[in-house]
């Protein structure tokens, strides 16, 4: 059985491999901003995510 992971443990191993991967969060609550922000994410978004702000993230 594989061990639970919760995105931010999954973005720092991605890290560890390097920076070019974007990574931006959708939550419900602000508990883990500064969390994704601590391993570069590209954005953090409340949800619902509204159209516009997920269009300012892409490319």
């Amino acid at each position: 059985m594989m061990p639970k992971r919760d995105g931010i443990s999954l973005a720092r191993e991605i890290r560890k491999k390097g920076d070019e991967t974007m990574v931006i969060y959708t939550s419900s609550t602000t508990e883990y901003a500064m969390d994704a922000f601590g391993i570069h994410a590209l954005g953090y978004l409340l949800k619902p995510v509204e159209y516009t702000e997920l269009k300012k993230h892409s490319i």
